[in-house]
């Protein structure tokens, strides 16, 4: 094995070139940033010329819609299963959910002695019930200290906190719109319990309150939900809510543009459900200089006071936590800086590579040793 180049397998549940996700996100982010490194990864059949990596080996899955169906995560598993004896490092970035344990049984048993080093950074886990039992990868990467604490609770033996970071030109600070109405934007999923809900209902009552605003709905679907009809029937939740100036918005070519569009943004999430712990949307807003309100769950503790926090389910509280952000320019201002602030120091793509890059090899370090052993 040399020194440079060294084949790292890009293990994702789905292609990276077909949709977004914090998934897509971080793997693009951690591939781009480490070009020391030969990465293989996963597209999408017919997606030439939509490439996320400008390097390293694509391997196709057929892929209709380009999300992480059944079909999808099957031709995943299989290539991994086929490709890791070949690389030096397996790193899956995906969400631990039901079919996650019976992966890693199965690797166990067909590749045996043939496993190389693994990494899985777990952007998010659908259900902590099923933890129970489940076999680590290898070292596991948690991106916020409450799933570090989950995932040691379950028994996971290697577990490391490396918080995601995002691209700071691509989201850079950009000055607040004036004369319009003000634009408070939810991005999220259309779940119940996502925060959409909530959204409707906290901004119908200010927009009832006397308060003029307009709605952004930044929406994207899961697998097998019909977009157009789940847009609809939002747009009418949101006109009986008492919100007028509404737009719901599917797939959007250019986010930074949109979100800098706004005046807030709001992700008041029950629970997240697969979305990655410290959510991407919310970070590139106050890197964009948009202040930000949550819900209180435990995973948005590392936002501190950055963001605005309100209890889960409470539609009197977001609302508030919106009045008090559109009519008093000095908190929005404050929020706006804290925001920024936070990403910066703490949430950066350079920060988050960076440590990756030490993990990478300290990982690889003793398959090093044992080249150079038998080269001698």
């Amino acid at each position: 094995m040399t020194a440079d180049r060294r084949r790292v397998l890009l293990f994702t549940s789905h292609p990276i070139d077909a949709r977004d996700g914090a998934d897509k996100e971080l793997s693009v982010a951690i591939a781009s940033g480490l070009p020391e490194f030969r990465f293989t990864w996963f597209g999408r059949v017919g997606g030439r010329g939509r490439e996320p990596l400008s390097g390293g080996r694509r391997i196709p899955l057929l892929s209709p819609s380009g999300m992480p169906g059944r079909a999808e995560r099957a031709q995943a598993a299989a290539w991994a299963l086929a490709l890791e004896p070949r690389s030096d490092l397996l790193h899956a970035v995906m969400t631990i959910g039901p079919a996650f344990g019976a992966f890693t049984r199965i690797r166990e048993r067909v590749l045996g002695g043939r496993r190389r080093p693994a990494l899985h950074t777990v952007p998010a886990v659908e259900d902590p019930a099923r933890l129970a039992g489940v076999t680590p990868l290898g070292t596991t990467v948690a991106l916020s200290r409450s799933t570090e604490q989950m995932l040691c609770d379950a028994g996971f033996p290697d577990v490391r906190l490396i918080p995601p970071g995002i691209d700071l030109d691509r989201w850079s600070a950009r000055p607040r719109p004036a004369g319009r109405l003000p634009v408070v934007a939810f991005a999220g999923h259309y779940d119940p319990g996502g925060g959409v809900d909530e959204s409707v209902a906290a901004l119908g009552s200010v927009a009832s309150s006397g308060r003029p605003l307009s709605a952004l709905f930044l929406m994207r679907p899961r697998p097998g939900q019909d977009e157009d009809r789940e847009a609809e029937r939002l747009r009418e939740r949101a006109r009986a809510a008492g919100i007028t100036d509404v737009v719901v918005q599917g797939r959007t070519p250019d986010m930074p543009a949109a979100v800098a569009g706004v005046d807030v943004l709001l992700l008041p999430a029950r629970h997240l459900h697969g979305k990655a712990d410290v959510p991407l949307t919310v970070l590139e807003a106050m890197a964009t200089g948009r202040p930000v309100v949550v819900s209180d769950l435990p995973q948005m503790a590392a936002l501190g006071s950055a963001a605005t926090r309100v209890p889960a389910g409470d539609v009197a509280a977001l609302a508030g936590a919106v009045l008090d952000l559109l009519d008093g320019p000095g908190r929005w201002d404050a929020m706006a800086q804290a925001g920024l602030d936070l990403v910066r120091r703490e949430f950066s793509a350079d920060g988050m590579t960076a440590r990756y890059a030490a993990l990478y090899e300290e990982l690889l370090a003793p398959r090093a040793a044992s080249g150079a052993t038998e080269a001698r």
